[in-house]
């Protein structure tokens, strides 16, 4: 704590003391402040680089790693036909599942049949106003 301010000595309230980077209106000198200067921006320039530089590398991490799912995407033949194997099995197991899920999946291709033909009838009324 800080009582008062002098010619360059610094009174507390545990004692007196000088603080050598006062001058003897309390500021610090234009050196020290220029050292604080630069040392800050060179602070902040290293936190600049060691962020852009993690950045680029989880980028290539992250690339990388996409491209490396591409190929475990690929399956061998013999996948393929367990796969095709266990479906064939779950249908028969479960035909009101298979023929709720095929329901539905007409009943979307006749809503995108129907969003399509009215669309192309917008465009004939469209062209025929022209």
């Amino acid at each position: 704590m800080i009582l008062a301010r002098g010619s360059g000595t610094r009174e507390t309230a545990t004692g007196t003391g000088s603080d050598p980077g006062d001058n003897q209106e309390g500021h610090r000198e234009p050196v020290i402040n220029y050292i604080f200067q630069s040392l800050f921006i060179i602070l902040f320039l290293v936190c600049f680089l060691l962020k852009w530089y993690n950045i680029r590398k989880r980028f290539y991490r992250i690339r990388s790693a996409r491209s490396a799912k591409g190929d475990e995407k690929k399956m061998t033949n013999e996948a393929k036909e367990a796969r095709r194997k266990y479906k064939r099995e779950w249908a028969k197991k479960n035909p009101e599942k298979v023929k709720a899920q095929q329901e539905r999946y007409w009943a979307k291709q006749a809503e995108k049949q129907e969003a399509q033909e009215a669309q192309e009838g917008d465009l004939q009324c469209k062209m025929q106003l022209d």
